[in-house]
This record gives C-alpha cells, structure tokens and sequence, in this order.
C-alpha cells in the first residue's frame, strides 16, 4: 500500500521513553489499522531507536509502503517543536493523530475519530474519552471528557476539575459535545488546518500548547469535538510527574502566554492577565503553605519570564489576528467558556464535578 493511500498518520513524540516504548507501542501497532505509525525521536540518549528498528520501524521517507517509521531529529527540542519540525516532512496525510507514548489505546481506538471528520466539515480537532491506565474506572487528569477554561483562561475539563477526578459512569457520552479544548495526550487534527495555524507555538516548547493551539482553531472557525465511542488509558506524568516545579513553570508561563496571544479584546486580556497574576500569588501562599518552596520560586520564575517577553507577545497577537482573518469562517467563530472562576467555584463554594457548574457562554471571538 502506497504513502498516498492512508490518509491518517500516528504521531508519537519520545524523548528517553523506552520503557513507555516496550509497554504500549506494540498495543498500538495491533489495534490500529489503515493509519501509519511514526515515532518521533527528540534526540533520545537511551535505546529508543534500537527498538524501533527492531520492531521493524524504518527512517521516514514519503514513498515508503511500510507502516512503521521513525524520525529522529538530533537534539530535544521539546513537545512543540518536535511535533512541528515532524510534521514539515509530512506527506498528503489528512489527519494527524498525536498520541503519548504513555497511552495505551483500546481496539479500533482511530475509526471513530476520522468518521466524525467525514461527518463534519467545520470540526477540527477530536479527542477521545481518556481515563486512568491505573484506575481504568475513572477519567484521566489529562483530557478526561474534554477541556474546558473559565473566564480567566483556567482550564479544567468534564469529569476532573483540578485534582477531583470523576468515576465514568457514561455521563458524558455525548459526541460532538462542544468543548474548549482537545488533550496533547490524543487527539486528531486536520493536517492543513495545523499547518496553515503554523501548528504549536514554540516558545511554548511544553505544556499548554495544545490549549493555544485548540483556541486559535476556534477563532478559524473550526470546531474541538469529543467522540466517547473511542477510549484510550493514560499513565500520566510520563514525561514530568504533575507535582514538578518544572512543570509548575510551564503551565503558569504558558497559561499567561496564551492569554496575551488569544483574549477576545486588548482591554478584556489586560484585565484578565491583571486577575490571574493576583491568583498566581494566591496559589504561591497555598504552596508555601505545604512548604512546597520549589514550585514557589517556580511561579516567580514564570513571571518573570512573561513580564520580559510581552512585547515579543504583543507582536505575536497582532500577527496571529492577520492570519486568522485569512479564514473563510473566521466571523462565525463560537467559543464555550464557563463565565465564573473554576478557581472560587471549586475551593470556596466546593463544586467539584462539571454537572455542578452551569452558567456558561458563548463569544464571538
């Protein structure tokens, strides 16, 4: 079967994760069908492609029949740009489904996906159901049933709001329920769309990217889907444990990033920004309190790190609104926010489950 004859591709992004490698690549290989498989090398220093090819993955060429390749770039350079590095070699695949190296995925986990593409000309992103590898009863903190953000730009997502996660009793079965968000754990993209987007912002270079990522698809007027007829498991943590300051940085330097780069108005961001940098120094006070000094000095080192890049921010606002403008259904853009703070909601008046909160709304953006 020729390259040109698959129309979906299965990207994974690994750096050093051989035992993730050795414990779901293979799952993988035999549950799905009609796609390439590519793993992305990001300069790994461990066996990675030595097991590769043993498993008969090849280097990646656009006229190769096989089903496994492999791409290995020369050095780390993060979640973002390896991803859009990779994804430049990339022959005429329509979509492009990225997938952690730390998710084991269920027979048949793609099909569902790409038909509701064929379904569905204004959907541009889609992501499966993700539930715990290790509590397969419960959603994952990572996608769970689908992103969503508050009115200050904090994400949570049905069925986990911040460290409360849901058993899946079914209840967000619902296909095509408008989210705000798609999980970087899985999820499947439109490869043109991706491209013409410019794909992950790479000063992002991990965490948060595929949020920005989701938003700028919105205000192309594309729509971020959720199809629970597809499972997958996932470990979490694979790469960064959820408690690491690094991690801590990235999500608080990013959150802010995407902010500045995405908010409906200059004068709604400024105030939004202002809001979250008082939040900010709320959740350093919880963090001291759990003598957590580490990811203290991790928030002070995101904030530094935005304050000194807002004009380079800036600029990239007013580019990244040309470029959209470009699209032909840019004016018809429809954005699902929750229009009160998850952050007051959950810690003050308790709500701890999606089917708890109620007042959302809808924004051109």
């Amino acid at each position: 079967m020729s390259e040109n004859s698959k129309e979906t591709v299965v990207l994974l992004l690994n750096w050093n994760g051989l035992d993730w490698l050795h414990k779901f690549l293979p799952g993988l290989i035999q549950n799905t069908s009609n796609a390439d498989i590519i793993v992305i090398d990001n300069g790994s220093t461990d066996s990675s492609l030595s097991y590769l090819q043993d498993l008969g993955f090849e280097p990646y060429l656009q006229t190769n029949s096989n089903q496994l390749h492999y791409i290995a770039l020369p050095s780390n350079i993060g979640f973002t740009g390896g991803y859009n590095e990779a994804i430049q070699m990339l022959g005429s695949y329509k979509f492009l489904a990225l997938l952690n190296t730390d998710v084991e995925v269920s027979p048949d986990w793609l099909l569902p996906l790409i038909d509701l593409f064929h379904l569905h000309d204004d959907l541009g992103v889609v992501m499966p159901k993700i539930k715990s590898f290790h509590n397969k009863d419960k959603f994952e903190y990572a996608g769970a049933a689908g992103g969503m953000v508050d009115l200050l730009g904090y994400p949570f997502c049905r069925g986990r709001i911040f460290d409360h996660l849901e058993k899946d009793e079914n209840q967000y079965d619902n296909s095509l329920q408008p989210i705000f968000w798609a999980s970087g754990a899985a999820f499947v993209i439109r490869k043109d769309l991706f491209i013409q987007l410019g794909g992950f912002h790479r000063y992002f270079f991990a965490h948060m990217e595929e949020i920005d990522l989701c938003w700028r698809v919105q205000r192309a007027g594309y729509k971020i889907g959720y199809e629970s007829k597809s499972t997958v498991y996932h470990v979490g943590g694979g790469t960064l444990s959820y408690q690491s300051p690094k991690k801590t940085f990235l999500n608080f330097r990013n959150s802010l990033y995407m902010l500045v780069l995405n908010s409906r108005s200059f004068p709604k961001m400024i105030m939004t920004v202002f809001l979250r940098l008082i939040l900010d120094a709320a959740a350093g006070l919880l963090f001291f309190k759990k003598m957590e000094i580490r990811n203290i000095g991790a928030i002070i080192k995101a904030h530094w790190y935005f304050f000194i890049k807002i004009p380079f921010l800036l600029r990239e606002r007013k580019r990244i609104k040309k470029e959209i403008q470009h699209f032909y259904n840019s004016d018809h853009s429809i954005h699902t926010i929750y229009s009160r703070s998850i952050v007051f909601d959950y810690y003050i008046l308790g709500k701890k489950k999606y089917s708890e909160l109620k007042n959302w709304t809808y924004e051109k953006k």
